[in-house]
């Protein structure tokens, strides 16, 4: 990745809003400092969206209410929706995202066949024992792979298949085999080209034996902090940072780590899906366990599911999503689930920083 000078903490919304303006027209606010309040957030985070390449073809509008961001318009693809969640959660005064962007749809026909080519050419994985199918727009992973990063990374990789609205990921984990460490280190790569803190830095990852060694600069300790966390893949035993250095002048402001406990996790999903028309949250049930979140109960149509899916994989603190819930259109079974859900009561959280 290049450097780029709009990381600077006094620049980086000027740098950003004259990108965007020299696209687009735009007229946006360019406050010298961090983003403060709902409005200036949500325009905060708009200028961040519309100026990342990666999200080029996308129109996706943000509003903010009880410091949920609430994301509408539309995607290309599942990974660019993803993408503009985690760069909202990303910003300071959000403590979740409730991403309700719509993905446009693209060939159907041989769906199953580019997502088969995209996990042939990457090399975070072998996905030889991962078999694709394509349900119309609809993706299914079967088969097996050795580890759950290689499940999320399947999916991940797939999510990225314009026209691929869902993805039904029914991968077996075996446990076995051994990563190699040029797979790793293209994980490593991969989680740090996705992370919008990481964003235009000139970092380097590598792995031998287990060991991962990072150099470059990072803006701030937390900034460092978050990059070992998530170095932790599996096959990885140590973090080296040796070469890893802190330089005031990369900051991001408005845009901060955050890593949420286990309890402050469920909050932030239960606001989320409260803030999201299209899911009952009532009849949702969910647990934290080692980052893992699952989810139990009924809902009422399969795109439902997916929202929740979707809403939940964006979390702050998640690194992982079993979905277990139930497809219903009972009113018993839907009416038992939320009592259930409203008898049980999930923490207040104080986000961390």
């Amino acid at each position: 990745m290049k450097p780029k000078t709009s990381h600077h903490p006094a620049g980086q919304w000027t740098a950003l809003s004259i990108l965007v303006l020299a696209s687009a027209q735009l007229s946006l606010a360019t406050p010298e400092a961090a983003p403060s309040g709902e409005s200036e957030v949500a325009d905060f985070i708009q200028t961040d969206i519309r100026a990342d390449s990666r999200l080029r073809g996308a129109e996706i509008d943000v509003r903010i209410e009880n410091n949920i961001a609430i994301l509408t318009g539309t995607a290309n693809s599942l990974a660019q929706a993803e993408r503009a969640t985690t760069r909202a959660n990303a910003s300071e005064g959000v403590l979740a995202v409730s991403n309700q962007v719509r993905i446009k749809p693209g060939k159907t026909g041989d769906l199953a066949a580019r997502a088969k080519a995209v996990l042939a050419k990457q090399k975070t994985f072998t996905a030889n024992g991962v078999a694709v199918t394509a349900d119309g727009s609809r993706v299914l992973l079967n088969g097996e792979v050795g580890t759950p990063d290689e499940k999320d990374l399947a999916r991940e990789i797939v999510s990225e298949v314009p026209g691929v609205l869902a993805i039904e990921n029914n991968l077996t984990v075996t446990y076995e085999g051994i990563r190699e460490d040029s797979q790793i280190t293209e994980q490593l790569h991969f989680i740090i080209q996705d992370d919008p803190l990481y964003e235009g830095l000139d970092l380097v990852a590598s792995v031998k034996s287990g060991t991962a060694t990072l150099s470059g600069e990072v803006g701030s300790r937390g900034e460092l902090d978050r990059l070992i966390r998530r170095s932790y893949v599996t096959g990885v035993t140590d973090v080296q940072v040796s070469n890893l250095s802190i330089n005031r002048n990369l900051q991001m402001e408005g845009l901060v780590d955050k890593n949420y406990s286990r309890e402050e996790s469920l909050a932030a999903l239960k606001g989320a899906l409260a803030a999201d028309p299209r899911i009952d949250a009532r009849t949702i049930r969910s647990e934290m366990a080692d980052g893992v979140i699952t989810l139990s109960g009924s809902v009422r149509q399969i795109t439902e599911s997916d929202a929740v899916e979707s809403t939940a994989r964006g979390i702050p603190g998640v690194l992982s999503v079993s979905n277990q819930l139930r497809i219903s259109n009972s009113g018993t079974e839907m009416a038992t689930a939320k009592r259930e859900v409203e008898s049980a009561s999930v923490p207040v959280m104080q986000a961390s920083r």
